[in-house]
C-alpha cells in the first residue's frame, strides 16, 4: 500500500515541476565581458514591469548546443545607510530660574553627537527649548536658540516632536532650557550621531498628480503616476501653508486592479504610516517597492485642507554584482511568474567579493519562444488530466479502506 501512495505522490510531484518549470520570456545579451572574473550590472528601469517584485526571476546565463552555465550572482540595492550611534546620559542638574528650566547632561566620553532625544512625562505642550554646550560648565556656546517642541495628545492623535537636531558638537556637557509656566518634566535624555551614507537615489518623474477632498474636506486623497514602475522609497511633500499642522498620513501603492461587474476595483497596500507636521519635514521613507501609482491619504479632522505644491519621488536602483567563469557568451534571462530565487554560495561570502567591479551593458530585447507550453495548457485546461489524477487517488484511498478492513476482521 505504501508503495501504491508513494507513486502517485511521485507523480504529482512530476507534474509539479512540470508546471513549475523555468519557462523565461525574455533574454538580453551582456557585453563587456572580458573573460573570467567578477562584473557588475545595474538592472534598467524598463525590466521592473516584466519581473518579480524580489527579482526572483532573473538570471545571467550561456546556453550553447543544450549546455547551460549559469553565473551567481548578488543584489545590491542602493538605497542610502543611515548609522545611528545612540547612548542615554544622566541628568545631572535640574534648576529653575525665573520661567526657564535647566537640565544638564555630562557626556561619558567626548564624543560627537548631532541629535538629542527628550523624554518628557508631559502629553499636552509646545515649549521653546536653547541647547547650549560646555567643557567645564563656566563657558557656555549656544548650539539651538528657541528650537521649538510639541506633544499633541487627544482623541484623534497622539503625537510628539522632541527631537533636538543640530550640527554635529564635541563637549563635554550640554545645557538644555525649556520655557515654559509650569516645571516640565524631562524623564530621560539620549544624544545620537547621525550619519547618512548617500546611495543613489534616482528621481521618479511625476506624470499626473490628482488631488481630491472627501467628507468635505475630512480627508485629502492624492493620486500620482509616475512615467515608469520602479523601485520607490522616498516621498517628499511641498506644503504651501505657513500656520503649523500635524496630520495622520497614509502612503499606498497600486497592488492590482480587481474586475467586477459594476467595473475595475482598484487595491491598494499601505507602504508608510505616520505624520505630516509643520515641524519635521524630512522626506518619508520606506523599504522600497515596485510601483508606479501611489495614492496619498491626509486626515485633517476639521481642519482645512493643505494646499500641497508638489510630490517628489525618489527611489534606489538594483545591481548586480556576478562571476563567470569561462569566455561564453552571457545573457540576462528573466520575466517567470513561477520563478524562485536561486541560492548561490558567494552569497556567504560577499566581503569576498572585490569593491571595484567593471560594469558590463545590455543589448536589446530578445523575446524567447516558449517550450514545453502545450503540455502546461493540457493539464489545466484538459479535463480528462485531472480525472485522471482524481482516479488514482480514488483507487489508492480505496484499496487502503479495504485493507484496513481485512485487518480490522
Amino acid at each position: 500500500m505504501k508503495k501504491e501512495i508513494s507513486s502517485v505522490l511521485i507523480i504529482l510531484c512530476l507534474i509539479q515541476f512540470k508546471c513549475l518549470a523555468q519557462e523565461f520570456d525574455f533574454k538580453r545579451p551582456l557585453k563587456g565581458i572580458n573573460g573570467p572574473g567578477w562584473y557588475q550590472l545595474e538592472v534598467p528601469t524598463e525590466l521592473y514591469s516584466k519581473i518579480q517584485e524580489d527579482l526572483d526571476d532573473i538570471r545571467i546565463m550561456a546556453i550553447s548546443d543544450g549546455d547551460t552555465t549559469e553565473a551567481p550572482y548578488t543584489i545590491d540595492v542602493t538605497n542610502p545607510i543611515i548609522k545611528i550611534l545612540d547612548k542615554n546620559h544622566e541628568i545631572i542638574n535640574n534648576s529653575r530660574k525665573r520661567r526657564n528650566y535647566f537640565y544638564t547632561l555630562e557626556m561619558e566620553n567626548l564624543e560627537t553627537i548631532n541629535e538629542i532625544e527628550l523624554e518628557l512625562l508631559q502629553r499636552n505642550f509646545s515649549w521653546r527649548v536653547t541647547l547650549e554646550g560646555s567643557n567645564d560648565q563656566k563657558d557656555w556656546f549656544t548650539i539651538l536658540n528657541r528650537f521649538r517642541i510639541i506633544g499633541i495628545s487627544n482623541s484623534q492623535t497622539d503625537y510628539k516632536y522632541t527631537r533636538l537636531r543640530f550640527p554635529d558638537s564635541k563637549y563635554r556637557f550640554y545645557r538644555i532650557s525649556i520655557k515654559s509656566n509650569s516645571r516640565p518634566t524631562l524623564e530621560s535624555a539620549s544624544s545620537k550621531y547621525y550619519t547618512k551614507i548617500d546611495g543613489n537615489l534616482q528621481n521618479r518623474p511625476v506624470v499626473t498628480q490628482k488631488v481630491i477632498q472627501l467628507d468635505a474636506g475630512r480627508f485629502t486623497v492624492i493620486d500620482i503616476k509616475t512615467n515608469s514602475v520602479a523601485p520607490i522609497s522616498q516621498i517628499q511633500l511641498s506644503v504651501a501653508d505657513t500656520f503649523d499642522y500635524y496630520r495622520p498620513i497614509e502612503i499606498e501603492r497600486l497592488v492590482d486592479s480587481i474586475k467586477y461587474q459594476t467595473g475595475w476595483q482598484k487595491r491598494y497596500e499601505t507602504v508608510y504610516s505616520g505624520t505630516l507636521s509643520s515641524f519635521n519635514k524630512d522626506a518619508f521613507s520606506f523599504r522600497h517597492c515596485i510601483a508606479n501609482q501611489l495614492r496619498i491619504e491626509i486626515t485633517n479632522y476639521d481642519n482645512e485642507p493643505l494646499n500641497i505644491l508638489k510630490t517628489e519621488i525618489m527611489g534606489p536602483t538594483h545591481k548586480l554584482r556576478f562571476r563567470v567563469s569561462d569566455n561564453r557568451d552571457y545573457a540576462l534571462y528573466y520575466s517567470d511568474k513561477n520563478s524562485t530565487g536561486p541560492f548561490y554560495d558567494i552569497e556567504q561570502f560577499l566581503d569576498q567579493i572585490p569593491s571595484d567591479l567593471p560594469a558590463v551593458q545590455m543589448g536589446e530585447e530578445v523575446e524567447l519562444p516558449k517550450e514545453g507550453s502545450p503540455e502546461v495548457s493540457a493539464l489545466f485546461e484538459n479535463k480528462l488530466w485531472l480525472w485522471l489524477i482524481m482516479g488514482a487517488i480514488i483507487i489508492v484511498l480505496g484499496l487502503f479502506s479495504i485493507n484496513m478492513l481485512k485487518k480490522a476482521q
